[in-house]
């Protein structure tokens, strides 16, 4: 699995991580899975679920995600760190089991 970790700016606007986070949702639907068949993208411990990642979101706090492909995972980190509402900045961290 293909890991990416993104982490939130400690000067965090929440209204503009929102849209950034909603613009990745649906750049993520639309192109990810459209080009590459990306069947995961899936949020890992201790974020696993919507739920604990919406209570720990806030300045400092670090989300990984696993993806099945390298592209898609590169894709995602070229997306977040050029979004124009950059609120989170996003590292592709590698191979890793999980």
């Amino acid at each position: 699995m293909w890991i990416t970790s993104a982490t939130v700016s400690q000067n965090v606007n929440i209204e503009l991580a929102i849209q950034q986070l909603m613009d990745f949702d649906t750049f993520k639907h639309d192109t990810l899975l459209a080009k590459d068949g990306e069947s995961r993208g899936q949020l890992l411990p201790p974020h696993d679920t919507r739920e604990k990642a919406m209570a720990a979101f806030g300045p400092g706090a670090v989300f990984k995600r696993g993806w099945d492909l390298e592209s898609s995972a590169r894709a995602m980190v070229d997306f977040i760190n050029n979004h124009s509402a950059k609120q989170v900045t996003a590292t592709f961290d590698g191979q890793q089991e999980v």
